[in-house]
């Protein structure tokens, strides 16, 4: 099967324009080689596309032509889906600048240059004013990642959602939001503790579900979110694409335009979960690192305002003290996040920044600067 590729969002929304749910899927490479790795993007990958019918479209923004070859088979198993593709990357920033790679001593300093955005900005950029340039008003964008798995039940729970929680007449943007962050996938190998770690790192809020309850935290998530078509515009528009952590700073801009934004609460893994190709303690600690960067534009003594530096909270005391599989998980959490704040205390103290590889790119952070660099080695 061959994809309609399409060079600009109006050309997407005029190819799309009947679609209900516009499903975008951001690829930054091919599909996996690695047997662990594509059994989990294929699980989650398939199960995302069962969750939409006829009425639906998939709209793939890939980094190349080598990555959209390598997802043909899925739009062969998902034929009755309207398909659409664009190659999208971010933009070089325009003016060249030599010295930091210098003094930052990286390898090969003269090969490096900085962009305007990160790459999923860019594509959230594409996605978001091709649902702006749609004609069906009642059209809505999803925006999963990669390790979301979720079936037709959850879009129905969504979209009820934001009829429910609508400000003015305009539907709110709605996200779940799963306990976990890990959920092993069957027949995979992982590593002893590692699933039970990333979550013990990433759920150290006991409170988190009566806080977004009460909508008292961020509600747009960027593992997997339903924005309809009349925010985008707006929202874009509103939404600084420096700041890295873009889920985080579109749920700000939806704020600040008076609309409204709330994630719902979903414990039952048969409805969402997400599974994350996370199967070493090597692969978690680059998570936790690139996490960490997140937040090192708050300015704090010592560094690290991070909700992955926070202590236990008497809740997660009381299940380390009577449960031993949390202590061990809890533990070797606390040491990859140590590790990692050891190392950005010294790049920090070193050069005055600290940065992180993710993908294709490196993300260059100033303690205290909201903005974050972008740079590729070329």
């Amino acid at each position: 099967m061959q994809f309609e590729i399409v060079d600009s969002p109006e050309a997407a929304a005029a190819a799309l324009e009947s679609a209900h749910f516009l499903s975008v899927e951001m690829m930054y490479k091919p599909r996996p080689d690695h047997p662990s790795a594509r059994m989990v993007f294929d699980a989650a990958f398939r199960a995302r596309l069962a969750a939409l019918n006829r009425a639906d479209g998939v709209l793939l923004l890939a980094n190349d032509l080598n990555t959209l070859d390598s997802l043909r088979v899925f739009a062969e198993t998902y034929s009755e889906l309207h398909w659409i593709a664009a190659i999208v990357n971010p933009k070089p920033l325009g003016h060249y600048r030599p010295n930091p790679p210098y003094q930052w001593e990286w390898e090969n300093p003269a090969r490096w240059m900085i962009f305007k955005t990160s790459d999923r900005w860019a594509r959230i950029d594409f996605a978001m004013r091709t649902a702006a340039a749609g004609k069906n008003s009642a059209g809505i964008l999803l925006m999963p990642a990669h390790d979301a798995v979720y079936g037709r039940e959850l879009l129905s729970r969504l979209e009820k959602a934001a009829q429910y929680y609508a400000c003015d007449g305009v539907p709110a943007a709605v996200s779940p939001f799963a306990p976990d962050q890990h959920t092993p996938l069957k027949g995979v190998a992982y590593e002893q503790n590692v699933s039970e770690a990333m979550n013990a790192a990433f759920a150290r809020d006991s409170h988190m579900r009566q806080k977004l309850r009460r909508d008292q935290v961020q509600a747009f998530w960027g593992k997997m979110n339903m924005l309809p078509f009349a925010l985008c515009g707006a929202v874009l528009e509103a939404a600084s694409q420096k700041v890295w952590e873009d889920d985080k700073e579109i749920d700000r801009a939806i704020r600040d335009c008076g609309y409204c934004a709330r994630a719902l609460w979903i414990s039952d893994l048969e409805i969402y979960r997400q599974s994350p190709p996370v199967f070493t303690r090597q692969d978690l600690k680059r998570v936790i690192a690139r996490t960490l960067h997140y937040s090192l534009n708050i300015p704090t003594k010592p560094l690290g305002a991070s909700s992955l530096n926070r202590p236990l909270d008497f809740q997660g005391k009381l299940r380390q003290l009577f449960s031993p599989q949390f202590r061990r998980a809890n533990r070797l959490a606390e040491t990859l996040i140590r590790e990692c704040m050891v190392d950005i205390e010294n790049r920090v103290r070193r050069y005055g920044v600290s940065w992180v590889d993710w993908g294709n790119y490196r993300y260059v952070v100033q303690v205290g600067n909201p903005d974050v660099e972008v740079w590729k080695k070329i």
